[in-house]
Formats: C-alpha cells, structure tokens, sequence
C-alpha cells in the first residue's frame, strides 16, 4: 500500500468490528426450530454469515430440509429479526483492540464509516452498546442501499455521507464481498484475518492482510 495515511477509513462490521456469531446462531436456530427444522448451531453459522439476513435464512433453510424462496420466506425472515432483537446483542462484542484503533482513528482526525450488510437499526444499536457509534460519520446498513456489498454501491454511499473520495480511502473488511467492494469502488483494501472469510484470502485482489489490530493500526499509519 501507499505510503500515505488515508483520510477516511470504511469498515465492514460483522466479522472485522465485532464479533456477532453467537447471537446471529442464537436468532438463527430459534428460527429454525419455530418452522420445525432442526438447529444448526454456532459452526455453521460462521460459514453463512456475511450476506445479509435473508441470505442467511434462505441458506439456513436450504441446509435443514426443503429450501424456501419469496414470499414463503418472508414470515421466517421476520421471525428472525424478531429473535435477533430480542438477544439485545449481549453476546457481540469488538474484535481485541478495535475500540482503541478507532479512537485513535478519530483523534487523528481520519473520518470514519461502517458499510454493512446487516440492516442500519441493528447496526448502530450494536456500535451504540459497544459506546463506538459516535466515532463514526456515516453507518449505512444494507436496507439503506439499492445494491449491497459486492457492488460498490454501499462503499460510495457511506463516502458520499462522509464527504470522502474512494482514493482518499483506506476500506476494511473480512470476506471475498469486501475484497470486491472495495476494489471496484477504487479504495484500497484491506482484508483482517478473524473474520468470516470463506474461501483462500491470498487469492483475493486486495491491498493487504493483516493479521491483528495492531498490524492494521501499522497499515492504516496509525503506528509505526
């Protein structure tokens, strides 16, 4: 990557900001045992999640018996979010080191969004509860966008709020979505390792991988 520091730094939430697994699986499975299937559990899980939420019901249903398209899948979709509420998010918390990058982000004077493929509401009650939804200028969920990650859609509108052009901007996700995202919106990207990411990471066209927050913190030129 350039050696310069960006002015703007846009972030994917679930899988590169916090760690949401556990309520996603709890919401899922309750779902799925209201419609009669069986649970899945917190493993698969982690190898859904990543699309939005009527991806990962529509797959979840796929998984546990006779796949449902629209409209049968509506009631189920609504269920879940219903489920997903009610878990009040007790069990997401930030990746080790992210409330820290952030702030120091903020102090540096970088402007900061979320890009996100869950639904706006749930995004900003979890970064609220987590006390990190004032460090950031604009967080767009997926209900927000015509178009969600891969297309760039998401990452220009979250620029647009901030104010930002894309090569002035450093975006940080965990999955071959974002690797896409950010490529074809013109940002440089950056990829962490503790996410979501289902297929090779070395195979993605992305600017960097890093491995923790401190070597994001060394790649966004926050450290040394």
């Amino acid at each position: 990557m350039t050696t310069a520091a960006p002015l703007a730094v846009v972030f994917d939430l679930d899988g590169t900001l916090v760690d949401s697994a556990g309520d996603l699986s709890t919401a899922l499975d309750l779902t799925l045992t209201d419609a009669g299937r069986a649970p899945l559990g917190l493993t698969a899980l982690r190898e859904m999640v990543g699309d939005g939420a009527k991806r990962l019901i529509a797959d979840a249903f796929a998984r546990t018996g006779e796949p449902l398209e629209e409209p049968a899948l509506a009631p189920h979709l609504a269920r879940f979010f219903t489920h997903y509420q009610a878990t009040d998010y007790a069990t997401t918390v930030a990746f080790p080191g992210i409330p820290a990058l952030l702030a120091t982000a903020a102090a540096r004077g970088m402007a900061l969004g979320v890009a996100t493929n869950k639904s706006g509401g749930p995004a900003r009650a979890i970064l609220r509860r987590l006390e990190l939804l004032g460090l950031f200028g604009a967080v767009v969920g997926s209900d927000e966008v015509k178009r969600r990650k891969p297309d760039p859609e998401h990452i220009y509108e979250v620029l647009a709020r901030l104010g930002v052009d894309p090569a002035d901007t450093v975006y940080v996700g965990d999955n071959e979505h974002d690797a896409a995202a950010g490529r074809l919106a013109g940002c440089r990207t950056v990829l962490v390792r503790w996410g979501y990411c289902r297929v090779p990471m070395e195979e993605l066209p992305v600017d960097a991988i890093v491995d923790d927050s401190a070597d994001l913190g060394r790649v966004l030129k926050l450290s040394s």
